[in-house]
């Protein structure tokens, strides 16, 4: 949830809550100043509830949203390493040496393949006919289906993608700087470029006028009256300073 849309339901929160009590408190011909303290007292309160439950869901929202796009970038930043250097980065991570193009560890030996299409069987071969007394693992973005079925035959522990990820954070392991980091900041300027598009402006318009419209039947139009004109105000400004899709 973003900080914009917390404040807007915030807002939107008090806003309902005052009005409906108000209007409740008027109808049963309560004095309109005690009306006005109570409704606005009340809707304090809700808030304020409300606030503390999306606040809790607000911060597990960045921190899951945090978590994935801290994946992406090490996935990304693995497959884009030669495979002599993910096996340089596993072995330091997991505290072994790498042996004929295999990671050894104490507990394991790990095949260490980081690629952008999904790990084919073929790949898997030599490392499974490899004789071992130790356990079997293979840390890979992903794998085919053929690849998953050959590896529970032959007892090949098997972690992808979020696993991989996991167990890096876990061990305080993550890099320090990704590679292809730059391409996510790209991303987030074309959504930037996106959302200041003269296309939305229509949007803006729609949406100030039926606010503005709103504000005809109700019996407290002020705060209608000053979001229909934001909202219209923000459909000139990008209008005339947009981009062009």
């Amino acid at each position: 949830m973003k900080k914009s849309a917390f404040i807007s339901d915030l807002l939107f929160t008090f806003s309902l809550s005052f009005i409906a009590l108000l209007c409740i408190l008027r109808y049963h011909r309560l004095n309109f100043f005690a009306a006005l303290f109570l409704a606005a007292a009340f809707a304090a309160a809700v808030t304020l509830a409300v606030g503390g439950y999306l606040s809790d869901k607000r911060k597990k929202f960045f921190l899951k949203k945090s978590d994935e796009k801290e994946k992406e970038k090490l996935l990304l930043h693995l497959s884009l390493l030669p495979h002599r250097k993910q096996k340089e980065f596993f072995s330091t991570r997991l505290r072994g040496e790498i042996k004929n193009g295999v990671v050894e560890t104490a507990e394991e030996i790990a095949l260490v393949d980081f690629r952008f299409e999904p790990l084919p069987p073929d790949r898997l071969g030599a490392f499974i006919r490899r004789h071992s007394e130790k356990g079997k693992t293979l840390y890979c973005n992903d794998l085919t289906d053929e690849s998953k079925r050959l590896c529970e035959r032959f007892g090949v522990k098997v972690l992808v993608g979020t696993e991989v990820y996991s167990l890096l954070k876990k061990e305080d392991a993550l890099p320090k700087k990704y590679f292809g980091e730059e391409s996510f900041s790209e991303k987030k300027k074309r959504q930037f470029t996106l959302w200041f598009s003269k296309a939305n402006s229509k949007r803006f318009l729609l949406a100030g006028a039926l606010v503005l419209l709103t504000s005809l039947v109700t019996p407290f139009p002020y705060y209608y009256l000053v979001s229909g004109c934001i909202l219209l105000t923000v459909a000139i400004v990008v209008r005339i300073f947009g981009r062009e899709p």
